[in-house]
C-alpha cells in the first residue's frame, strides 16, 4: 500500500508552518470500522493502516519531528504506558 501511495502521490497537503517543528503530536485510540467484534481485519488495508499512512506522512512532510499514531488499547495500564513512553518517563 505504501508503495502505491507514493507512486501516485496520494497524500494530503503539508502546511508550511515552521512552528510546527517544535509539536509534538500523540493520537491515541484511532478507532477502526475494518475490525470485526473479535478484532479481525475484515476490509484490506483496515481503517488504522490508512489512517497511519496518511497521517505519518501528513505529519513528516509538514515537519512535526515527534509523533506516534496509535490504534485501540485494552487497558488503563496500557494507556499509561504509551503516553509515558511517549514523554520519555520510564
Amino acid at each position: 500500500m505504501k508503495a502505491f501511495f507514493e507512486e501516485n502521490n496520494y497524500g494530503i497537503v503539508p502546511v508550511d508552518n515552521p512552528r510546527l517543528q517544535d509539536v509534538e503530536v500523540l493520537v491515541l485510540e484511532i478507532y477502526d470500522r475494518s475490525l470485526s467484534q473479535g478484532g479481525n481485519a475484515v476490509v484490506h488495508p483496515t481503517d488504522t493502516e490508512t489512517l497511519k499512512l496518511f497521517g505519518s506522512d501528513w505529519l513528516e512532510q509538514s515537519d512535526v519531528q515527534k509523533y506516534k499514531l496509535h490504534s485501540l488499547m485494552n487497558t488503563e495500564a496500557e494507556v499509561e504506558q504509551v503516553v509515558m513512553g511517549f514523554m520519555g518517563i520510564d
